[in-house]
């Protein structure tokens, strides 16, 4: 109990880019959970798939992140915690704008094509993170630091759980009415977007050079 007390408290020296480097795992976490567990109810009443093939679509998605995060993270390491933070999140906004725009253009196709640029950018953020708390910490707080993260990403994902269920229930009436272009389900996935961008934001305001 002591060593973990000693080192809770030395992180909270640590350098402002481990903080940041938190946030930008944690809170881009947050967006990626509220799209993937409303993924197959989107690709089904938005775009018309079947549940079969929406469940083929969510596979392929998450074996991807995996694919990309065991052999592509080492290429954005090289560039750098700051840039590869960057490079991710780009990926992941870009990718997830088609997603969830997808209704309106491209439909099933752009939905796929979102989806994989956001595995790319999601796969690569992880192995970027676990680099940046190895950066950031020391043989002290190096522990701390990875507990750090997981307490603070899990946090993340239970303030989703409460976010969602009010957004979708709100407009899948509005969605039934004929109101909105987009059900409950696709309306979350734009508010984890903008999660998304406002992450980058900070991020690149605050983590400088």
């Amino acid at each position: 109990m002591k060593e973990f007390i000693e080192a809770f408290r030395a992180l909270r020296h640590a350098p402002r880019g481990l903080w940041l480097v938190i946030w930008a795992f944690c809170v881009d976490a947050m967006a990626y959970f509220g799209v993937l567990t409303l993924m197959t109810t989107f690709l089904h009443e938005d775009l018309a798939l079947s549940d079969f093939h929406a469940g083929l679509v969510v596979s392929g998605f998450t074996g991807a992140v995996t694919v990309f995060m065991l052999f592509a993270g080492r290429l954005v390491e090289k560039r750098g915690i700051r840039k590869g933070v960057i490079i991710s999140l780009v990926l992941a906004i870009v990718g997830r704008g088609l997603y969830v725009g997808s209704p309106l253009v491209g439909k099933a196709f752009a939905a796929v094509i979102g989806l994989l640029i956001c595995a790319l950018g999601e796969g690569l953020l992880q192995p970027v993170a676990y680099s940046g708390i190895k950066q950031y910490t020391d043989e002290k707080t190096s522990s701390m630091g990875y507990a750090m993260l997981y307490a603070v990403m899990n946090f993340t994902i239970v303030i989703m759980g409460a976010i969602s269920p009010v957004v979708r229930v709100h407009y899948d009436g509005v969605y039934k009415a004929g109101g909105s272009r987009f059900s409950g389900s696709g309306m979350v996935g734009w508010v984890c977007l903008g999660i998304t961008i406002l992450t980058m934001a900070i991020f690149i305001t605050f983590m400088n050079k």
